[in-house]
């Protein structure tokens, strides 16, 4: 990684850090997740880590009964080209349900 690269990064890194709210960037072309915030352990029980590098996590997360809904949505918002915010229960590491 080139040196200014490396300093955005740590500046992305540690911004993350200080933030409370679950937010990532996922690229659909390349079906992966770019940033993952920090903060998603304490709503998940996952690490970002986890959420990132387990294939098919975040999808697991999602409440059977909410899969289809939140599926429709994400779909709908990536071909308008829009920012996605989706209201829907998860299940977290200890089985508890939380909606976000």
């Amino acid at each position: 990684m080139k040196p200014e690269n490396l300093a955005a990064q740590i500046e992305i890194d540690r911004f993350l850090d200080m933030v409370s709210e679950v937010f990532f960037s996922f690229d659909y072309s390349n079906p992966e997740f770019l940033t993952v915030s920090p903060s998603c352990y304490k709503v998940f029980g996952y690490t970002a880590e986890e959420i990132a590098r387990v294939p098919g996590l975040w999808h697991k997360m999602i409440h059977a009964d909410d899969v289809e809904k939140t599926r429709a949505y994400m779909r709908e918002k990536l071909i308008l080209g829009e920012d996605a915010f989706p209201v829907y229960r998860v299940i977290t590491k200890s089985g508890q349900v939380r909606w976000i």
